[in-house]
């Protein structure tokens, strides 16, 4: 009898550390499902989509465009080799040509402003000190972050 009261007993303690595993293991849920609330709000609420590789034409075309509009003259535009990553691809694209400074600034701003998911990751412009008022030649090293393909995944689900 004394056996079974032990194994009673013991049994009882563990139920209650079970139960408070458990209560433990709600409110570790709750947590989690408030965080990824935050997380979808704040996906939801970011103006920044990512348009698919097959837009690589207009997207070359729009940059082409915006550097024209502040007196850009584009001697060439190349698109690199695009990198798969998990969530996004990137596309480096080598812009040259000549411009003003100022003229330059101003076009890596606008760019910024229209195209947020076009990022700079290199800026390089030679001036002609002997020539003053001449335009200067650059080479800009952007990153363009596309959308991956979700039809090639599904299809491969």
């Amino acid at each position: 009898m004394l056996d079974r009261a032990r194994e009673v007993h013991t049994q009882q303690a563990e139920l209650a550390t079970l139960r408070t595993a458990a209560r433990d293991a709600e409110v570790m849920l709750g947590t989690v499902r408030k965080q990824v609330a935050v997380a979808e709000q704040a996906l939801a609420e970011n103006p920044l989509r990512l348009h698919p590789m097959m837009r690589l034409n207009a997207r070359l075309s729009d940059i082409a465009a915006i550097a024209g509009e502040h007196g850009l003259q584009i001697e060439q535009l190349e698109p690199g080799r695009p990198a798969a990553g998990e969530h996004y691809i990137t596309l480096p694209i080598r812009v040259t040509g000549r411009s003003t400074y100022a003229a330059s600034v101003r076009f890596l701003h606008e760019l910024r402003q229209r195209m947020p998911d076009v990022a700079v990751s290199m800026v390089e412009i030679k001036g002609q000190p002997r020539t003053p008022g001449s335009d200067a030649m650059f080479t800009l090293a952007l990153v363009w972050h596309a959308a991956p393909d979700r039809t090639a995944e599904g299809a491969a689900r």
